[in-house]
Formats: structure tokens, C-alpha cells, sequence
């Protein structure tokens, strides 16, 4: 509804709830698309909520929304991506908060005070170098611009040299 109460929900005890204090409700009332990651009122587990206006007779009448549950997009994504022996995948957002990870204890967790993610968020796409609890990684990285996430594939840097070594 236009106020921000939730009419139709998959959580049925989400009904009949406000979602007018989110700032992806603000937003899409105004008539824009939006995506935002956050810890959902519904489940208290961190979400990406995508969101789009519904428009009756040219005004927007009320919003739209989904939940993407990044745990179980985690495991039939960057669960199952592995590089070589000791390579993975992840997903952060663009404020450096790990949206998915093998290590599901990471989700949710921060990470933007690393200058390797710092540099990431800036460089947008490239590679970086950077030590993680004691092994020399090397890590390949693209923004996703539709979400303001970054896909992130780090493996140690001795196995993806050592053909190079022989």
C-alpha cells in the first residue's frame, strides 16, 4: 500500500506491517526501481531487497518487492565456484559487506576497513594482491552495476604462479 503496509507477503506474519521507514519503500514511491541490501524485517537474516513501483492511472499506488535470500543464492552460486585448489568466489556490496561466501559465518560481515576492498570498491574491475591470514593472494574482481555488488575471485598466489615456477 502506498503508506508502506506490507498487503501480500510469502512470511504470512509479515502482513499487515510497514515498511514505510525502508529507504528502498522511500525510494520506489518516487517512482524509481530500487536495490538495497539489508537485514530483513521479516526473516532478521541480511537480504537484498529489489523493489519497483506499481503505477495506477500514472501515479504510483505502491511498491513491489523481493527478497533475494543470499544464503541459499550462496549455496547454488558462489558455494560451488572453485579455482583450482585453493580458489573461491564471493560477493560483497559496495560498502564492503559480504553478501555471499563459502564461509556463511562471513555473510553480513564488514570488510571495508581492507585496503584490497577498498580498492576493489574503486577500481570497479581488475585485480589486487593483498595477505589474508598470512598467505599472499592474488584476487580477480568485476563490479555487478545493477546491484552496486563486486564478484570476487581470490586463490593463493604460490598455486596460481607455481606453473610459472617449473
Amino acid at each position: 500500500a502506498s503508506d508502506g503496509t506490507v498487503l501480500l507477503h510469502s512470511e504470512h506474519r509479515s502482513i499487515g506491517t510497514s515498511r514505510a521507514d525502508r529507504s528502498y519503500f522511500k525510494t520506489t514511491m518516487q517512482g524509481k526501481t530500487s536495490t538495497e541490501n539489508l537485514v530483513s524485517a521479516s526473516t532478521g537474516e541480511l537480504t537484498t531487497i529489489i523493489s519497483i513501483p506499481v503505477f495506477l492511472d500514472g501515479k504510483v499506488a505502491g511498491v513491489l518487492f523481493a527478497n533475494l535470500a543470499l544464503k541459499e543464492m550462496s549455496k547454488t552460486s558462489t558455494d560451488s565456484i572453485k579455482i583450482g585448489k585453493s580458489g573461491e568466489c564471493f560477493v560483497i556490496d559496495g560498502n564492503g559487506i559480504m553478501i555471499a561466501h563459502p564461509d556463511k559465518s562471513n555473510i553480513g560481515e564488514s570488510f571495508s576497513n581492507q585496503d584490497w576492498i577498498q580498492r576493489i570498491l574503486s577500481d570497479k574491475k581488475g585485480r589486487v594482491e593483498y595477505t589474508w591470514n598470512g598467505t599472499r593472494k592474488i584476487a580477480y574482481f568485476r563490479d555487478i552495476q545493477e546491484v552496486d555488488w563486486y564478484l570476487v575471485l581470490p586463490t593463493d598466489q604460490d598455486e596460481l604462479l607455481a606453473p610459472t615456477m617449473e
